[in-house]
């Protein structure tokens, strides 16, 4: 663009000159020169001082060429000073002077200055933009990133907003640099408008009614510049790109003001190869008042992209005045996938095949696939019937666990208006042999009494095996005795029913043919209902006892067999098994009812290491009323007590012959016999020595 006025001297873009220099001096000098515009002319070297002293001169355009050194000293007494995209290292004095009140509104952004600014008011100076410089830029384009990212959408000059899967950012700053609070990309814009008198809001824009297709939401909007405008996009993986421009002719559109007769110029560069010269929005493929775009293929190997749009001076200057430069509407950048070679996509689909089949035998062994079974299983509780998989949903997926054993893990299932307990057992556990038996089904249905857990359906199929009890609110009585269920008091006369209730449930057990052992009896296996009744639990280590010989030999499930601080000496040593074996075991569990202890818990400072040595010490000394809790007080009944602890104490006899029978044990609890009554009938089958 070459533009001559009487004063003015404007030339722009000689792309075919081969660069030129300042003269030492020019003769005669241009007293009447207002403005100089020597854009994008390829001038090297520095700056000469004369041309500030050029009396009428106020204007200075000298951006986007090779220029060196220093900013020249005499350019204070200018109105309007630009010097963008240069080589320029040195800053004048009055740019380092805050008190300075005489200086140019000046654009000395994208040099080589020492400076880190990070607004507009750089050096305390307001309208002298020397930010971004060269070396920030290339900082900022080597960054460390946290993150990489595989794409990039950007809506220039309008707000933050979703199209489709992808999320476009916010683009309405108003200053000449600007960098994304998410710090993956950036604007620049350079330079000053000939003819229109224009600020910043002038190159944000909105304007709702122009386009009419679908992505009216990003296309309605457009960020305009005077001479350059710059997209950085960075953090982006390394790899091939596709970068879509979206453009929309939003100001020369308009017939009622003969608008459409405008035209907008520019080029397009891309890592700084010019892609495309001379673009004309208007001229672009596309339907009228619907978006325009231009894609691009491109190749990032050091994580940013730049993508440049500069006015080259061509196109329409004075109709509409002024608003000619660069106009975009919205930048895409997504990735490329990378093509695969045979040997990868071969490699990918075993791994695929081998993960789909770890996957489908994980959901499988979880029960979350293959349920149909379930759905058609009908579980009848009551008078109301579930499906087996509304139960398991119940146990929010077996996540809602109430507690876990040995033999597996027990589940609270809340359906409507009615709550059970499920234990899922371990595969690997021997009670999943035992319930898939005929005969433990039979009789484990048969089980009824008032102080046994309600067995109400087993399942046992492939690797899902599961048994439905009725819900017991309070839990065990080993969390309520021994702290872990804080919000239960039991006093005297709970714990008294407590006792009377094991005892009953026991002789239940031991006299119904075929008799079953427990083999498990402890304070945790001891359920309690809202009013603290309780009921006997977890018959995975029960066995049905219909042998001749009353001392059969029998190996626990899992090789172990029960809670040792609650097994018979007999049991431990020669695992022979016989109901004295439970007798012994609720014989622990009585003392442990009276002292709210724990027969296993071990106490270093006392004379003896477990609670029932220190019962027999105490019985010895005739002491024993003193393991009664203290948590207590004096509310309860010294009798009863007395009768419960010297009961546990038979209970407890190391030979099996000399403890009672359940149906004893509870005869004493009931009042019907004392215990020197059945002292009498034990003593009778012990045999002379």
């Amino acid at each position: 663009m070459k533009v001559l006025f009487n004063d003015s001297r404007w030339v722009s873009d000689i792309v075919s000159n081969p660069g030129i220099s300042f003269p030492e001096a020019v003769r005669p000098e241009p007293k009447s020169l207002f403005s100089l515009v020597l854009r994008n002319c390829k001038i090297n070297f520095s700056i000469p001082e004369y041309i500030g002293n050029w009396s009428k001169l106020k204007y200075l355009d000298l951006s986007f060429n090779n220029l060196s050194g220093s900013v020249p000293e005499t350019f204070q007494r200018l109105n309007k000073l630009f010097l963008t995209n240069n080589m320029l290292s040195g800053l004048p004095n009055w740019t380092n002077n805050s008190k300075t009140n005489v200086y140019p509104t000046a654009d000395l952004s994208y040099n080589n200055f020492n400076v880190t600014c990070e607004n507009l008011t750089c050096l305390g100076l307001q309208n002298v933009n020397i930010h971004p410089t060269r070396l920030f830029i290339d900082e900022m384009q080597k960054k460390k990133c946290g993150r990489r990212h595989n794409s990039l959408f950007i809506n220039s000059g309008g707000e933050e907003v979703d199209d489709g899967k992808n999320h476009y950012h916010n683009d309405t700053s108003l200053s000449s640099f600007n960098l994304s609070p998410s710090e993956d990309w950036a604007y620049s814009y350079a330079g000053d408008y000939l003819w229109a008198n224009v600020n910043a809001s002038t190159l944000v824009r909105n304007l709702t009614c122009e386009i009419t297709n679908s992505k009216a939401n990003i296309d309605n909007n457009f960020r305009l510049a005077p001479v350059s405008l710059t997209y950085y996009g960075l953090c982006l993986r390394k790899g091939k790109y596709i970068v879509t421009l979206h453009f929309a002719e939003a100001l020369y559109s308009k017939s009622e003001d003969y608008s459409t007769s405008g035209k907008r110029v520019f080029d397009v560069y891309i890592q700084g190869r010019k892609e495309m010269k001379d673009v004309n929005i208007k001229e672009i493929p596309g339907k009228e008042h619907e978006e325009r775009r231009l894609q691009f293929k491109v190749k990032i190997n050091d994580g940013s992209l730049e993508v440049k749009f500069f006015w080259a001076g061509k196109g329409s200057l004075y109709n509409p005045p002024g608003l000619n430069g660069p106009l975009i509407s919205a930048v895409s950048i997504t990735r490329v996938p990378r093509k695969l070679h045979g040997w990868e996509i071969a490699l990918i689909a075993v791994g695929c095949i081998l993960f789909l089949l770890l996957l489908l035998a994980f959901m499988w062994r979880m029960g979350w696939i293959g349920d149909r079974e379930l759905r058609e299983t009908k579980v009848k509780i009551g008078e109301r019937t579930f499906t087996l998989k509304q139960i398991i949903d119940a146990t929010k997926k077996f996540s809602a666990e109430l507690g876990r054993g040995r033999s597996g893990i027990v589940y609270r299932a809340q359906l409507p208006d009615l709550t059970v307990a499920v234990k899922k057992l371990f595969a690997h556990s021997n009670a999943v042999d035992e319930i898939a038996t005929e005969v433990y089904v039979k009789k484990a249905k048969e089980l009824k009494h008032d102080n046994i857990v309600k067995l109400l359906y087993i399942y046992s199929r492939r690797h899902l095996h599961l048994l439905i009890y009725e819900f017991m609110e309070v839990g065990s009585l080993g969390q309520v005795l021994f702290g872990t269920n804080s919000t239960v008091r039991i006093d005297w006369p709970k714990r008294f029913i407590i006792c009377k209730g094991i005892a009953k449930g026991l002789k239940y057990l031991h006299e119904r043919k075929p008799q079953i052992i427990h083999r498990n009896i402890k304070a945790n296996n001891i359920l309690l209902d809202a009013s603290c009744n309780p009921k006997i639990s977890d018959f995975g280590l029960a066995k049905l006892y219909e042998e001749e010989d009353p001392h059969v030999a029998v190996r626990a499930a899992g090789g172990g067999g029960g809670d040792l601080s609650y097994m018979s000496p007999e049991y431990a040593i020669r695992r022979t098994m016989t109901a004295k074996a439970d007798v012994y075991s609720f014989g622990i569990l009585l003392l442990e009812i009276v002292s709210g202890r724990n027969n296993a818990e071990y106490r270093e400072k006392e004379e003896t290491a477990v609670l029932l040595d220190t019962a027999a010490n105490l019985r010895a000394r005739g002491t024993l009323g003193d393991l009664v809790d203290s948590r207590m007080g004096q509310n309860y009944d010294g009798n009863q007590t007395n009768i419960v602890l010297n009961l546990a104490m038979m209970c407890t006899e190391q030979s099996p012959s000399l403890r009672p029978t359940m149906s004893q044990v509870v005869a004493v609890l009931e009042g019907e016999k004392t215990l020197k009554d059945i002292s009498e009938e034990i003593a009778p089958s012990i045999s002379p020595a």
